[in-house]
């Protein structure tokens, strides 16, 4: 039986090795790296000495472990070196002699491991003799027993700022010397800073480590994290990648909330694992009542009034607060401030960041800290504030998933699937192949007509549960006779019959006995007729959730067609493949689903056979399309235009829609890239190509991208004019566009025509609730209403957090207009009396950008200025800004 691997979140030892690695994810590229450059130094090259540096819960400790198991896996870095681990912090290390015998202790223990007792017991004698209490000695003792033990030495040291601190600076001096030695131990250690050492021209360390940054993992990374600890737990894992691929938006909002820490990375997972809660607060503060043991201790270490006085202060505060805003906060005089700050700073507990002012502010470093503090003391407005973000975040990104997920449904969502309607042309096929009239016995052969009759006009009318009916009785009548051919393509229908009608288990059982009764049959028909049972019961497991099950079908069919010959593969097998891509892409593990893709376009590219070549279309659409979607926009550019140069000038009416489709998401693409021309040149090749079909589905995409091109035109380059020409051209071919409706309306009310914009609004009766009341603010502010206009803003979105309106980009333009009629600052007075700055913080966040400059997003907390970001990049779109951050005024503050 299987072990189960364990996750580790603060004592990575109460796991074995082989347990330890199978739960490690997070690091995997450093540890790749830092190996590697062991490599290097084995085979004779420079010797270079590493330093990780990251906040608490960055996952250091459990890298160098990592790195220590993998020296012992691997027979070339066994051969050459001694890894040794040392406990997280070595409190008795106040002076050299004591940190060499920290390191015989540990080759002692080392020893021991790998059997070389005898070694083990010699150092435990030496370690205690009077000569291991002398520098020059114990340097040498251990460096003699490394020799004996047969490789050098690697110290894997954690903390090494407080280390080298308590050596002091003669200790260290003589410490460098030690570590330059051909045969000296090599360091890689970890701290939550970059040492102070190492920028210190005079100090012993000055830029001798090689540093190692260790960020939170990117929502990407996590996603990928989240996936694979799930497939190594196997099937309890299969509660994570459920909440995976339904329910996105509840991952990507917790990983806002904890900021990637690789720490926190394992809480979520077995939060995701109990599956006990679907809410995203309910998800938060079970994850907070996991870590206040940690984060309770944490804080305790500090326990004088003034320490915890100005913790308080940081924590609670949330955003970065100067220390001028500190003191006034605490009644504590900035002289006597000052130090306490660097204490904190020191320890890696708080951190010093830029603001949008000439001074410094200061914030937790882990920032899971500060959502736990504020929710453990925080005041109830400050649990509140929280509170509301969170909604937030779940509105926001539940949003933008229904509108991804709008988009895959327009596509048939980028794979194939089970068409009940196929067994119309089943039925017809049992009555064209005349298969019936050659085989049956006369007595029989009117009722079999008579049945496949019945069967062609219910499936017409949709009576599904009367073919079902109908067809067992066919189904007796046929393997009666005997007719195998005919028997196979009925039971496949009596398949399609029950997925149709909700019955997803009964199908599955159905496809599983065409699959026993004809997989080894020599028949071509009866083959097909093998790979569609199998391509629908993996569709069918799909839609039953059973994600894992799905994939297994895909690739017991693809093994059972063979592996030698795939260009004689049904059609079918093929659309499994592109399936399983699909599939996988929807689980978060997108390099996999890469990799499906990349397997059809290397099998089929070059082939021209009909039935291969919308496979091959799907796997490079859905290829480009996935790049794109994991931030390697220019990768799926490219993918995305062998597509077109392969497919662009095919006539069938599917691939067509996909084209358009494709150039449409370049043009997306390359918004999000800045790259505004290229924008421009994807839609007008959509409107170029396909604006004379009558393809209905086509019509829709030239739709899309005129409205999307006005769009741009409006807000970017401001050609008023042109943007409208567009907006009524498709409205003259669709007049119920609501899409464009809308665009127009808020294009007039931006170019101050209230009129023609208060007229407008009686076609949108589709729009209500907070949606309409947002556009009755627009209006308003049109008429230079600006407090009716805000009273219609408040009802849209007092239905925003609580009810049924989304923060779509009408809001951002609604802000936009009102910053570009001199209303900014009233604005941002409102937000403030009206207490939305805080409820909509990302919102607000986002608009004082816009109207004092891009460097006031540092004056958020990262969580909320991480989404801020992203909507201020909207609603500044062609927006010049002298105040960027990173820009000219992106200096260094005064504390």
């Amino acid at each position: 039986m299987t072990k189960v691997p364990g996750i580790a979140l603060y004592n990575q030892d109460r796991f074995g090795d082989a347990e330890f690695v199978a739960s490690f994810v997070a690091r995997s590229k450093q540890t790749t790296a830092l190996l590697n450059s062991l490599r290097h130094i084995a085979k004779g090259g420079p010797t270079e000495h590493q330093i990780l540096v990251g906040t608490r819960g960055m996952g250091k400790t459990s890298l160098l472990r990592r790195l220590s198991i993998g020296i012992i896996e691997d027979p070339e870095l066994k051969a050459a070196f001694i890894p040794l681990r040392f406990r997280e912090e070595q409190y008795n290390i106040i002076s050299l002699d004591a940190f060499w015998r920290n390191c015989g202790e540990s080759l002692a223990e080392y020893c021991e491991q790998q059997g070389n007792q005898a070694l083990a017991d010699q150092l435990d004698i030496a370690i205690e003799t009077p000569e291991w209490r002398d520098d020059d000695q114990a340097r040498d003792g251990f460096l003699a027993a490394c020799k004996e033990a047969g490789g050098r030495a690697i110290l894997f040291l954690d903390n090494l700022d407080l280390i080298l601190e308590g050596i002091k600076n003669e200790g260290c001096w003589k410490l460098r010397a030690a570590l330059q030695k051909d045969d000296g131990p090599i360091v890689i250690g970890a701290a939550t800073e970059l040492l102070a050492q190492g920028a210190n021209r005079d100090a012993p360390f000055y830029e001798f480590f090689h540093p190692h940054m260790l960020e939170p993992l990117s929502e990407q990374e996590l996603l990928a994290c989240l996936n694979a600890l799930a497939t190594k737990r196997g099937k309890v894992g299969a509660p994570v990648k459920a909440v995976l691929a339904r329910e996105p938006e509840r991952v990507r909002a917790l990983y806002v909330l904890t900021g990637g820490n690789p720490r926190i990375l394992g809480l979520v997972y077995g939060l995701l694992e109990q599956a006990d809660s679907a809410e995203i607060f309910a998800d938060l503060e079970a994850l907070l009542d996991q870590v206040t043991p940690f984060y309770k201790a944490r804080i305790e270490e500090y326990s004088t009034p003034l320490q915890r006085a100005v913790i308080d202060g940081i924590a609670l505060n949330w955003d970065p607060i100067t220390s001028n805003a500190l003191s006034k906060q605490t009644g504590v005089v900035a002289g006597t401030l000052s130090p306490q700050l660097d204490r904190l700073k020191k320890d890696g507990l708080i951190e010093e960041v830029e603001t949008s002012g000439t001074r410094a502010g200061f914030q937790l470093a882990e920032r899971f800290l500060n959502i736990w503090y504020l929710m453990r003391h925080g005041t109830r407005k400050t649990k509140q504030r929280l509170r509301w973000f969170t909604i937030f975040l779940t509105k926001l990104f539940n949003a933008e998933e229904l509108e991804k997920m709008a988009g895959d449904a327009r596509n048939g969502n980028g794979r194939w699937s089970a068409d009940h309607s196929e067994a119309v042309i089943e039925a017809y096929e049992l009555k064209m192949l005349s298969l019936a009239r050659e085989g049956l016995p006369s007595d029989h052969l009117a009722e079999a007509g008579r049945l496949i009759e019945e069967i062609s006009e219910l499936i017409k009318s949709g009576q599904f549960e009367n073919v079902i009916e109908a067809l067992d009785e066919l189904l007796v009548l046929l393997e009666a006779n005997g007719l195998q051919a005919v028997f196979a393509m009925a039971l496949f229908s009596k398949g399609l019959m029950l997925g149709a009608v909700g019955q997803p288990e009964d199908a599955i059982a159905i496809y599983d006995k065409v699959i026993a009764h004809f997989a080894g049959s020599d028949d071509t028909i009866l083959l097909e007729r093998v790979a569609k049972a199998w391509l629908n019961k993996g569709i069918e497991l799909g839609v039953m959730g059973r994600y894992e099950d799905e994939i297994a079908t895909y690739d017991e069919m693809i093994a059972s067609f063979g592996e030698d010959d795939k260009l004689e593969w049904p059609e079918q097998v093929v659309m499994a493949l592109v399936n399983k891509g699909v599939r996988l892409g929807m689980l978060g593990r997108s390099e996999y689903a890469i990799g499906v893709y990349d397997e059809v376009i290397a099998r089929f590219g070059e082939d021209d056979e009909p039935e291969y070549q919308k496979q091959l279309a799907m796997a490079l659409f859905n290829k480009g399309m996935m790049l794109g979607s994991v931030g390697r926009s220019e990768d799926g550019i490219v993918v995305i235009n062998q597509f077109i140069a392969r497919f662009g000038e095919n006539d069938d009416p599917e691939l067509q829609e996909r084209v358009a489709m494709a150039l449409i998401f370049k043009g997306a693409t390359f918004r999000a890239l800045g790259r505004f021309e290229d924008e421009i040149t994807a839609y007008y090749e959509v409107i170029t190509r396909f604006g004379g079909s009558e393809e209905l589905a086509l019509h829709k995409q030239v739709a899309t991208a005129l409205v999307n091109t006005s769009q741009h035109l409006f807000w970017i380059l401001g050609q008023s004019q042109d943007a409208e020409t567009n907006m009524r051209t498709v409205l003259k071919r669709d007049p119920d566009n609501i899409h464009a409706k809308a665009n127009l309306l808020w294009m007039l009310i931006a170019m101050g025509r209230h009129e023609e914009a208060s007229a407008l609004i009686n076609q949108l009766d589709a729009i209500t609730g907070g949606g309409r009341a947002l556009i009755q603010a627009g209006l308003e502010l049109g008429a230079d209403n600006l407090g009716a206009s805000l009273n219609h803003l408040q009802a849209a979105l007092d239905q925003g957090l609580d009810g049924e309106f989304d923060f779509n980009e009408d809001l951002l333009w609604y802000l936009r207009i009102v910053a570009e009629r001199g209303y900014g600052e009233r604005m941002i007075d409102w937000f403030v009396t009206s207490g939305n700055a805080d409820r909509y913080a990302p919102i607000y966040g986002a608009f004082i950008a816009h109207v004092r400059g891009e460097r006031f997003l540092l004056d958020l907390n990262p969580e909320v200025r991480g989404v801020a970001q992203r909507l201020y990049a909207k609603l500044s779109a062609g927006k010049k800004n002298e105040g960027t951050i990173g820009g000219k005024k992106g200096r260094k503050n005064k504390r």
